[in-house]
């Protein structure tokens, strides 16, 4: 039986230790100056976003050469020409992209929603803003000047494209390739308030879909450094950029009248109003408060949580609504413990989130009409809706970084509803370490208290009162010729995350993957990588009765023409 408050102690005293000696090694890039045209008394009237890069500005720019391939090659020289082009004027951040091709008739460019490019060849750029290499905001545009934006999260391994920013770009094929211009106000980003010079890791991409996917980039890729934003080149600049202590205030009505047919005859409803109001304070450069009033989110696409025939848990759908959206990444953990689509109707929301030096923090409240929350199991999970029970909740995460790309943090949730017949506590501790530029751990300790009236104890067989710990456990390995998971995670069965999208209890699972990769010595070949991974995975509940078990070899030859072709047998 594992003590899991030993266990905890003793890894967090290896970390402190280790965070102390700092091992974690970095790609370290050389720094270059971003332009500011303001400095340089440029007239920046002028600038039309247009996709052509013909106006006079565009001469003072710092030009940047894309001349590494970094896929599926590792750091050969680019097979085309591409250069950026940047220079800020305190406001906006403007980028600007001339993609030569030797073919410009086989340019792909389509027509797509926003976010959806893989179809296109497509130009980006990625800001780490606060040089932490812990996040970064991300930017794509294709050839028709489609956007797609992003936010890539170091830590957790997601990129989360519900998030959208506003900001400005257009595209133009030429006779030579095409052309990309991008305007970013320093509105829409977060940085480190401050009239000095400031650091940035900057990325700029380019992928040219053809036979193979090859991808482009200004900055080298080492395969055996698995953190991905620690490898941007650095640039410098932006003294002189506008804090964004703006203050954006949207009252708004909505009028609503439902008909109703009775018979043969329509008979009038009555006219319905609903007055909202919704507010965005930068307080600082790094620290917003968004704040809403008996919001109305009718005009956005709002996915109920669902369950399929066969599918026993609740399926995840992302969040769309922009008060939920912003600032969401200050939110994220490894484990999905807040879920803000569980609040349907909000009476109220308000929410502070910031970063300074190396703490960062997220406070968020929120009083519901409605009361919804997961009841998880090992074979299942059931969404509750308690209609017209109204809730108070409160969520909390701050995060404090450690070294290069490590970092600690914890997370606190608590719901209450029904006069206190109803609550909900979480608290969970985690941190992510990385041993070595290669190797990583992660770890999470959790804990819960809940209290359910009589009515969710009968129609879902739950106890009244609950209390429940849960703990998960991950050592990564990144290399260009091995790479592994270990894994091990254990809920129990009492443990509770109301607020979050957490679909299983008792249960237990130990994992472990193994690739091995190939690659050409040669980028002539047909084939571009062979992998061989072997897989384990058992699941079970905490009594050891096997939930699942399953393992295997795979073989996978990825070609030209974007081929694959996999063998997979088990053992």
């Amino acid at each position: 039986m594992i003590n899991i408050r030993n266990f905890l102690y003793q890894l967090i005293t290896i970390l402190v230790v280790y965070s102390c000696f700092n091992i974690s090694q970095t790609l370290k890039a050389a720094e270059t100056n971003i332009p500011n045209l303001s400095s340089l008394q440029v007239d920046k009237s002028q600038i039309l976003i247009d996709g052509l890069i013909n106006e006079g500005q565009w001469q003072h720019a710092l030009k940047v050469e894309l001349n590494y391939e970094i896929s599926p090659a590792e750091n050969s020289l680019a097979k085309i020409k591409t250069n950026a082009f940047i220079f800020e004027d305190g406001e906006y951040l403007y980028i600007a992209f001339d993609a030569k091709d030797p073919n410009p008739e086989q340019v792909r460019a389509y027509l797509s929603p926003r976010d959806k490019l893989n179809q296109s060849d497509f130009v980006q750029v990625s800001l780490d803003t606060f040089n932490d290499s812990r996040k970064a905001y991300r930017f794509q545009v294709n050839p028709l000047g489609i956007q797609g934006d992003a936010i890539i999260d170091e830590t957790t391994g997601r990129i989360d494209s519900g998030w959208d920013a506003i900001w400005q770009s257009a595209g133009k094929r030429t006779a030579t390739g095409y052309q990309i211009e991008i305007k970013i106000p320093f509105t829409s980003l977060r940085f480190v308030e401050s009239e000095q010079l400031k650091t940035w890791g900057i990325q700029f991409s380019r992928t040219w879909d053809r036979d193979v996917a090859y991808v482009f980039s200004n900055s080298s890729k080492n395969r055996n450094n698995e953190c991905n934003l620690c490898q941007f080149d650095k640039f410098k600049g932006l003294e002189n950029s506008s804090p964004t202590n703006n203050l954006t205030i949207i009252p708004s009505v909505t009028v609503s009248q439902t008909d109703n047919k009775e018979n043969v005859e329509w008979q009038s409803g009555k006219l319905e109003n609903r007055e909202s109001l919704d507010v965005r304070w930068g307080i600082l450069q790094n620290a917003l408060l968004n704040a809403t009033i008996n919001p109305d989110f009718s005009h956005i696409e709002a996915d109920e949580i669902e369950l399929e025939a066969n599918h026993p848990y609740a399926i995840f759908t992302p969040e769309k609504r922009t008060f939920f959206l912003d600032g969401a990444d200050y939110f994220s953990n490894w484990s999905r413990l807040i879920y803000t689509k569980l609040f349907e109707e909000p009476e109220y929301g308000v929410k502070v989130t910031g970063k300074s030096g190396a703490h960062s923090y997220g406070l968020m409240s929120i009083a519901d009409k409605d009361t919804q929350f997961l009841i998880p199991g090992n074979q299942g999970s059931q969404l509750v809706t308690l209609d017209g029970i109204r809730s108070e909740n409160q969520m909390f995460r701050y995060r404090y970084d450690l070294g290069d790309s490590s970092n600690m943090g914890m997370t606190y949730t608590h719901r209450d509803a029904l006069n206190g017949e109803y609550n909900n506590k979480m608290l969970s501790l985690d941190g992510k370490y990385r041993v070595s530029s290669s190797d990583s751990v992660k770890f999470q300790y959790l804990n819960s208290e809940s209290e359910y009236p009589d009515e969710i104890v009968t129609d879902y067989s739950q106890k009244p009162n609950l209390s429940g710990k849960a703990l998960s456990f991950n050592y990564t390995h990144i290399g260009d010729e091995w790479d592994w998971l270990l894994t091990y995670h254990r809920f129990g069965d009492d443990f509770r995350a109301d607020s979050g999208f957490v679909s299983k209890s008792n249960w237990e699972q130990r994992a472990f993957l193994l690739n091995h990769h190939w690659f050409p010595k040669n980028q002539k070949q047909w084939w571009k990588e062979v992998t061989m991974t072997f897989q384990w995975n058992r699941k079970a509940d905490l009594g050891d009765l096997k939930l699942g078990e399953d393992q295997g070899i795979q073989i996978a030859v990825d070609g030209i023409y974007q081929s694959t072709l996999g063998i997979w047998g088990g053992i």
